[in-house]
């Protein structure tokens, strides 16, 4: 199984569940690839790594957003505006890596999800009954899990 997560506001807001289904899946021979819509800079992915490693979220790979112009190229979509254009990076990348799930919060990517790549299950985690997530935390980057 590999597994793809959304950072913010879902390995943010549930670290704690995050940290262990990413240790399951990686005891299971599984992989999980962080994929995440943060802009690929030098300080927003060690801030990222660190906040990962903080909560204890196992990981074989870190995907950022690239920009638009960058990365433009690989939607085939022509159809779709900017933004989903844009998007379509989380798409892209769990092709990329061979991801049977991606867990998300984002409206517009579980779309994208679901409208053209079928192939992989994604989960709503605004959809997840917070009793299965555990408790909630408010993102705070300061504090230490």
């Amino acid at each position: 199984m590999i597994l793809s997560l959304d950072f913010d506001d879902t390995v943010s807001v549930y670290p704690r569940y995050f940290s262990q289904l990413s240790h399951d899946t990686c005891l299971n021979g599984g992989r999980v690839i962080i994929n995440s819509s943060r802009s690929e800079t030098r300080q927003s992915r060690s801030e990222t790594i660190l906040q990962l490693e903080d909560w204890g979220i196992r990981y074989d790979k870190l995907y950022l957003f690239k920009p638009l112009d960058d990365v433009e190229h690989l939607c085939p979509h022509l159809d779709l505006d900017w933004n989903q254009r844009y998007l379509w990076q989380k798409v892209h990348y769990c092709r990329l890596a061979g991801a049977h799930r991606h867990y998300d919060d984002d409206q517009d990517v579980i779309g994208l999800f679901r409208r053209y790549a079928p192939e992989i299950t994604v989960i709503d985690v605004q959809g997840i009954d917070s009793e299965i997530l555990g408790d909630k935390l408010t993102f705070n980057p300061n504090v230490r899990i």
